[in-house]
C-alpha cells in the first residue's frame, strides 16, 4: 500500500498560510494596544468626558498613512477640543467649538505637541498594524466637516478600553 504524502511545496504553503493568519491576529491585538494606549492618553487630558476622536487619515503614497486630530468630543457630539491650526483640518466653526474657545479662538483645553505627537504615532500604529481600520477604530463622516479631500476616521474611547477579544475565522474583531 502507497501511502499519498504531502509534496514539500504543499507543507510550505500550508506552513505560510499558517503564519499569514498568526500575523493578522497579532496585527489585530497590536491595534488594540495601541488605541488603548491613545484612550489613555485623551482620557487623561479630558477625563470620563471624551468619548471620541475625529481625525483625518491621508496617505501620501499610498503606504505612508498621516494622521491630523480634528476633534475629541463628549457623548452628546460637543466638543472639548478641536484643531484651531487653520486650513482644511481646522475646526474653529464646529457647533459648540466656541464655547470651548479662548479670546484668540483656540480651544480652552490646549494639548501640547508632543501628547498630538503622542496620538498620531499610536493611532498610525492601529492603522498599519491591521492595513485599515479595526475594532474601536472606524470610518466616519460628519455633517459639519465635508471638504472632500478628508477621510474621516473615528476612535471610539469608550471601545478602546474593552478587552481584547480575538475574532473566530467567521465573526469580525468583537470589543
Amino acid at each position: 500500500m502507497i501511502l499519498e504524502r504531502p509534496l514539500p511545496n504543499e507543507l510550505i504553503l500550508g506552513r505560510r498560510a499558517e503564519l499569514e493568519k498568526q500575523r493578522a491576529r497579532l496585527g489585530e491585538e497590536l491595534a488594540h494596544i495601541e488605541l488603548r494606549l491613545a484612550a489613555d492618553i485623551l482620557r487623561h487630558i479630558f477625563g470620563t468626558k471624551a468619548v471620541w476622536l475625529i481625525v483625518d487619515k491621508d496617505s501620501n503614497d499610498g503606504i505612508e498613512v498621516d494622521i491630523t486630530l480634528m476633534l475629541v468630543k463628549d457623548g452628546d457630539g460637543k466638543p472639548l477640543w478641536f484643531n484651531s491650526s487653520g486650513g482644511r483640518h481646522d475646526c474653529t466653526d464646529y457647533p459648540g467649538a466656541h464655547d470651548i474657545a479662548d479670546d484668540h479662538g483656540r480651544p480652552t483645553c490646549e494639548m501640547g505637541w508632543e501628547t498630538q505627537a503622542a496620538l498620531i504615532k499610536h493611532l498610525t500604529g492601529a492603522y498599519q498594524a491591521t492595513g485599515g481600520v479595526s475594532g474601536a477604530w472606524f470610518v466616519t463622516s460628519d455633517e459639519y466637516i465635508d471638504a472632500p479631500d478628508v477621510n474621516l476616521l473615528c476612535l471610539s474611547i469608550p471601545a478602546a478600553f474593552n478587552l481584547y477579544q480575538p475574532a473566530s475565522a467567521d465573526e469580525e474583531l468583537r470589543f
